[in-house]
């Protein structure tokens, strides 16, 4: 077992030289420390152990060592593994175990027998750290008595007055404060505690420090220097507003000039219109940083104004569910109501009840007897709120206990930006065009193009392929007032935005650009002219700072062959180029509203001001100042939402777009998208997603935790893929290569609808030429041309097409059903084995791929067999057709590719093949019918493909050699008639 390499070489002496003691037991799989989670419940079997221990020579100094303290298994870090085995790093000490086992007789016991006070384990935290981070009062009671160094810090920012400090527990803090030798230990370079304290907008640890010594100031007020009369900068004063606002507790030393500044230019009463000196200084800080504050942009009724200095004072820490006093906020469910009209969090608290009305949950009236509040305000039918702490996270509980009903309203931070002055735009926000989501989508578009979390998006921009310029045509959105109109973007540079959208029904030729109106167009479009859909779309971009605008209906002489099988071939130009995709989960056409009405009243957060200690904040971001607030009741919920979304659980894209098969590639090679959902708008990128409810995407966060990130890169991983860019996945998550990307790309793009069978390729060819690079090979007709091409020829239906075919058998766009590749099942287990070699490959297109003919000639075996025909469409696991109809007896089989033999692959300990001796050889064959019924002819068209496995003798060699005549054919040779190799064949 590796020893730690801070321990000393006392310490590892001591941890071997008290192998042979009994104390302390080891943990085992699944166990807890004793009495940690029940300390009242007291059990003297370790006292007793230790007291025997102490008895023999243990040294109450030891430093155990893994092997010390846990029962070693074969399997590690199993699900059954308890906290405190995971953690054991931070209790193997005598000292830290005790006290973390509220053991306090042990405790005294070991510092009677010499216990340092001050050892550190081996994470380099003492005893007192310990207790401070796991907020156990009494331990931190004890060691003070036993002389503790309050000053302590090994690793310069644990010290444990910072800690009682960011924790918020004002019980520790005032004990280190009382007990302290003085208070100058607890500065930090120029900050002291008393600034650490007005930064952290701890009015109560302010108190504190205050009466243990009135004298005590903010240190800029303590300077013999004169106030030079400069004004704070804006922007340092808003980068030390981002870390009082965020979980960092030290301030970087460059932002203290700021702070002096500010602290020393306010009024000789700072505590004017009632307001303490922290929120004094606070509101100076947002002043010269030039921002309003949240809750200031906010339009509040007077009882949640009332309500939020009622709940101002309540410290969210707690370890179990603590509920605040009911208040009640409205008379009446109808009063509460008329009041939404204008208080959006009274918006927030009736959309709950009216769901909870909807849902008839039961729930809130066993939650309000559990809390004790069912009886508390029974009067009438008032509405009430209450503020839950649970387990360290607020949530506001709205009831209405006369009606039984009620719910929760997550609350959590958001960035400041993301908080908007609905005094400068009181329209309502009634659908997802309004001028308020218009905010949110900017802001979104605004942190992917800057912040540091999303430099895999700017480097998407930067690829060496990337090409600037503008799309070969593009509308010119010119001012709101003015009609757009066509220009020729060749040569120019300059952001823009391209739409992906369902054409639907046409209706008009103003839908649409042709010969004839070409010319028209680059004069204007009225507006008045175009679909619904392509004016909001319009009006969208010209709302996000847009002058250029690329729609494929518009942007592409619909009517001329040769423009648009030029511009289809360029599609992965167009998207990997925009600046941003617009488009829409529910319009069904381009005559439908990309605009969606809002199902509840309000659809965004309310910034709402209530304490959280440091520990409970976001974590710190450059720049961004956080603001708790109320998120709508549904961003808590894991079912379905309004419109089908769920921050909590997976995420998908659903929605008619996701049924045209043109839409794959557009939304697979467009960086960021901003779709218009059913009531709610929804933002995604290479490095985030979002949704307007839940912007700076915290609920998510809060529930989702690692499963949130997953998701994010599950998403990017084929976008980067076809891309070219490094995946955001972890290569134990997404191992896929991009050939397997492709061919699951594939499956889904052959799900989806076309509106014309010729579109089978163009409408998929930007993704295929994207991946031309990663891949190593050219895609031709739908093949990869070169190393790729025999298993691009492995292709099968999942259900047999009963429609003719549409061009060359070998390729899968003949076919008008869905397709996948579920031959390679042992992917990424193996790698297939080439069994055939390509003569050549005489395949023509035209540009966009609409257009394929040629064929594709193969040397190898080729065999006769007899396939026996399923009575329905739905095919043998060994057989798979392509189309209905197919009635012959007898094909031939060609060999493309195989697995060797295998050993059993396992996931999580368990078996993925049922068969003892390992995976068996498996080769994958065409089935084959000639183009003429000679004998001899060596032309053929593709009918389907097989699989067929080994059995438990053959090999890979076997399976080689051509079928031999000894005894009934058994395994991969099992319907096969008679074999002939080194065979040339054309497939056409």
């Amino acid at each position: 077992m590796a020893e730690d390499k801070g321990r000393s070489e006392e310490a590892q002496t001591a941890a071997t030289s008290n192998k042979s003691f009994e104390y302390p037991p080891k943990l085992k799989s699944g166990e807890y420390l004793p009495e940690e989670y029940y300390p009242e419940v007291q059990d003297e079997t370790e006292l007793l152990a230790l007291k025997d221990a102490l008895s023999k020579g243990f040294d109450p100094n030891t430093i155990w060592l893994e092997e010390d303290v846990l029962e070693i298994f074969e399997v590690r870090d199993d699900e059954s593994a308890s906290n405190d085995r995971m953690d054991w790093k931070c209790w193997n000490t005598p000292l830290h175990r005790s006290l973390r086992c509220f053991d306090f007789e042990s405790a005294r016991l070991l510092v009677q027998h010499g216990a340092d006070v001050d050892l550190l384990n081996s994470e380099g935290t003492t005893a007192l750290q310990e207790a401070i981070e796991r907020q156990n009062e009494k331990a931190v009671q004890f060691l003070v008595e036993h002389g503790a160094d309050l000053g302590k810090d090994e690793e310069g920012d644990k010290a444990p007055w910072h800690m009682a400090l960011a924790s918020g527990n004002m019980n520790i803090f005032r004990l280190l404060v009382e007990n302290g030798a003085g208070l100058s230990t607890a500065s930090h370079f120029e900050w002291s505690i008393v600034d650490l304290a007005i930064l952290a907008q701890d009015q109560m640890a302010l108190d504190i420090l205050l009466l243990h010594d009135p004298e005590l100031k903010p240190s800029p007020l303590l300077s013999s220097k004169s106030r030079d009369g400069t004004e704070a900068s804006p922007a340092a004063a808003r980068d030390l507003l981002a870390v009082a606002t965020s979980a960092k507790f030290l301030p970087p030393r460059e932002l203290y000039g700021v702070y002096s500044q500010v602290v020393s230019s306010m009024n000789d009463n700072p505590q004017a219109d009632g307001m303490s000196f922290v929120d004094s200084v606070n509101h100076a800080l947002y002043d010269a940083a030039g921002i309003t504050r949240p809750t200031k942009r906010e339009t509040l009724c007077d009882r949640c104004l009332s309500f939020q200095s009622h709940v101002s004072g309540c410290r969210l820490h707690a370890k179990e569910v603590i509920p605040s006093p009911p208040f009640q906020i409205h008379e009446s469910r109808d009063a509460l109501n008329e009041s939404a009209k204008s208080c959006r969090l009274c918006g927030l608290a009736a959309d709950v009840l009216d769901n909870a009305e909807k849902e008839k949950s039961q729930e809130i009236s066993e939650e309000m007897e559990k809390l004790g509040l069912s009886g508390e305000a029974s009067d009438g039918s008032h509405i009430y709120f209450t503020l839950l702490d649970r387990l360290q996270e607020a949530d506001l509980l709205v009831w209405d206990p006369k009606a039984g009903l009620g719910g929760s309203l997550g609350g959590d931070s958001l960035s400041e930006r993301f908080v908007f002055d609905y005094l400068e735009n009181p329209g309502k926000d009634t659908t997802t065009g309004s001028p308020q989501a218009i905010k949110v989508a900017r802001e979104w578009l605004h942190q992917c193009r800057n912040a540091p979390g999303h430099s895999l998006c700017q480097q998407s921009y930067q690829r060496e392929d990337s090409n600037k310029t503008l799309p070969i045509r593009v509308l010119n959105l010119t001012k709101e007032s003015c009609d757009p109109y066509l220009i020729d973007g060749k040569a120019m540079e300059g952001p823009y935005c391209a739409l992906s959208y369902c054409w639907g029904d046409l209706g008009n030729t103003n839908t649409i650009t042709t010969k004839a109106n070409i010319s028209q167009y680059r004069q204007g479009i009225p507006m008045d002219t175009l679909p619904t859909f392509i004016q909001e779309a319009i009006q969208t971009a010209r709302s996000l700072g847009y002058q250029y605008l690329w729609i494929d209906a518009l942007c592409i002489i619909q009517d001329d062959g040769l423009d648009w099988d030029r511009e289809a071939s360029k599609m992965s130009d167009v998207y990997s180029n925009a600046d941003l995709t617009i488009s829409s989960l529910v319009a069904k056409d381009c005559h439908d509203n990309m605009f969606q009405p809002r199902m509840l009243r309000v659809a965004q957060p309310v910034p709402f001001d209530y304490w959280l200690p440091k520990t409970q904040r976001p974590e710190w971001k450059q720049g961004v100042i956080h603001q708790q607030a109320w998120f709508p009741f549904w961003t808590l919920s894991k079912e379905s939402t309004p419109g089908g979304f769920s921050v909590l659980g997976s995420v998908t894209v659903d929605g008619p777009i996701s049924s045209r098969g043109w839409t794959l590639q557009e939304q697979l090679l467009s960086t960021r998208v901003l779709y218009f959902g059913p009531s709610y708008l929804y933002w995604e990128c290479l490095c985030a997603m979002s949704v307007d409810a839940d912007p700076s995407t915290s609920i998510m966060s809060r529930f989702a935790g690692e499963f949130a990130s997953f998701e994010v890169n599950r998403r990017a991983h084929p976008k980067c893929t076809v891309k070219g860019l490094p995946s955001p996945a972890k290569e134990n998550e997404l191992p896929e290569s991009p050939h397997t990307v492709w061919q699951a790309l594939l499956k889904e793009f052959t799900s989806r609808n076309l509106s014309k069978a010729s579109d089978r390729i163009p409408a998929v060819l930007a993704l295929g030429k994207s991946l031309e690079k990663s891949i190593g090979c050219e895609f031709v007709g739908g093949m990869w041309k070169g190393d790729r091409l025999l298993e691009s020829l492995c292709w099968k239906v999942k259900k047999r097409d009963t429609q003719q075919r549409r061009g060359p058998s070998w390729s899968w766009s003949s076919v008008g059903v869905q397709v996948n590749f579920g031959v390679f099942d042992r992917e990424p287990f193996h790698e297939p084995v080439p069994m055939a070699a390509v003569v050549s490959f005489d395949v023509k297109a035209n540009q966009s791929q609409s257009h394929v003919s040629g064929s594709i000639t193969l040397k190898g075996t080729l065999h006769k067999k007899r396939v026996l025909l399923p009575h329905t469409q739905h095919d043998t696991f060994g057989e798979v057709f392509d189309l209905e109809g197919e009635v012959a007896e007898t094909y031939y089989a060609f060999d493309l590719v195989a697995y060797e033999k295998g050993p059993l692959y396992e996931w999580a300990g368990q078996s993925m093949w049922f068969d003892e001796g390992g995976r068996p050889p498996t080769i994958i064959r065409l089935l084959l019918e000639p183009v003429d019924q000679d004998d001899n002819s060596r032309v053929f068209r593709r009918v389907g493909i097989c699989i067929d496995d080994g059995d438990d003798k053959q090999r890979l060699d076997d399976l080689r050699a051509p079928r031999k005549d000894e005894g009934p054919p058994t395994g991969a040779w099992e319907d096969i008639e008679s074999s002939e190799t080194d065979q040339v064949i054309t497939v056409v």
